[in-house]
């Protein structure tokens, strides 16, 4: 979720963005709320609606997350060239859409 408020982003709208059910976002909310991570704020247009939005500290979070997981793990410098090639197919396979 931290990755996914680039922008102040209504809790309903962050919840359908995740495929979460929007009754289910609250307590994730709660817990990056607690950590200082993200902030609750009113929606300047309709003050019923809640917006989330990272924190600095958020903001810091996720380009740490966004650094480490663009970097692949060291581990797999010690497959192949095509063994690394065959590690993606099968990912993609695993992970793709399925038909």
């Amino acid at each position: 979720m931290l990755q996914r408020l680039k922008e102040p982003t209504p809790q309903r709208e962050a919840a359908l963005q995740l495929g979460y059910d929007p009754s289910n976002i609250t307590a994730l909310a709660d817990a990056l709320e607690a950590r200082g991570l993200v902030e609750r704020r009113l929606d300047p247009s309709d003050r019923r609606v809640k917006t989330l939005a990272r924190t600095a500290e958020g903001e810091k979070l996720a380009r740490e997350l966004y650094e480490s997981l663009s970097q692949p793990p060291e581990s797999l410098s010690r497959l192949s060239p095509h063994e690394q090639e065959q590690l993606l197919r099968l990912l993609g396979k695993v992970f793709g859409p399925s038909n």
